[in-house]
């Protein structure tokens, strides 16, 4: 029932849309349809594909958006050279002048790595995963579905960083996979802003999938056996509507 209410809803042109949107109190179309489409046995938000678009083109259609996304968001930057500074600073200190091999998901143009590999210890190597078109322009940038495994890189990396776990498809298996990958002491780096919580259904789309809250996500990454603890970090230009904007961290044991 809620994949035909909600290709109904993609029949009504753009216009009628945002006439309903504004006829309506703030955030109540949102709730309305997300209510239909997200998933119900979790403790958070996650946009169903399946119920979206169907079981067989579900996975399809998510790529499909993603990269569309990759496309129409090229020129911005979510991420700030100064909370990179402070999470490479925190890193060092950590890995204690070891040579630090890092992983960033989702960097679109590659800054996250580009800072990184400026700011940590000489010889520590960073590189990051997208799925956009023309990767090979971006330094450091290499073709991968964050969301897929990669047997070559178990209990390879000191840490995992990304901003872009909530545009998983699923973020319960994604988060687990990551955490494979990390060495043993190794640490998962998670990005999270007001806009993330489950609460703020201004930001959430399908090109957004996955709407946590910090707490919440602190106890998905106690579920996969992290120790966790949290970053304070610097809101992008000094945004209020972003505060808190904190790093949600796992060790692993």
């Amino acid at each position: 029932m809620n994949y035909f209410v909600y290709k109904l809803y993609k029949l009504f042109p753009d216009k009628l849309r945002k006439t309903i949107k504004k006829a309506l109190p703030k955030g109540l179309p949102r709730k309305i349809w997300y209510g239909l489409l997200s998933s119900k046995k979790s403790k958070y938000f996650r946009f169903d594909y399946q119920k979206a678009y169907g079981k067989d083109n579900a996975y399809e259609t998510y790529l499909d958006i993603q990269k569309s996304a990759f496309e129409r968001k090229i020129d911005n930057q979510w991420e700030t050279e100064e909370n990179i500074i402070m999470l490479s600073n925190y890193l060092n200190s950590w890995f204690s002048k070891e040579k630090i091999i890092g992983i960033c998901h989702g960097t679109r143009t590659g800054s996250e790595q580009r800072w990184f590999n400026e700011h940590l210890y000489k010889g520590s190597y960073v590189f990051g995963t997208d799925i956009g078109s023309d990767l090979e322009e971006y330094e450091d940038t290499i073709y991968f579905d964050m969301n897929e495994d990669n047997l070559d890189w178990k209990n390879k990396f000191n840490f995992i960083y990304s901003n872009s776990w909530d545009h998983s498809f699923n973020p319960v298996p994604m988060l687990a996979n990551w955490y494979s990958h990390l060495k043993q002491g190794g640490i998962m780096i998670l990005n999270h802003a007001a806009t993330h919580s489950s609460e703020n259904y201004e930001s959430v789309s399908e090109t957004d999938p996955v709407a946590i809250s910090s707490d919440e996500l602190i106890n998905i990454l106690q579920e996969i056996n992290l120790e966790t603890f949290s970053l304070d970090g610097f809101s992008r230009n000094n945004d209020e509507s972003l505060k808190p904007w904190i790093y949600v961290c796992g060790k692993k044991r």
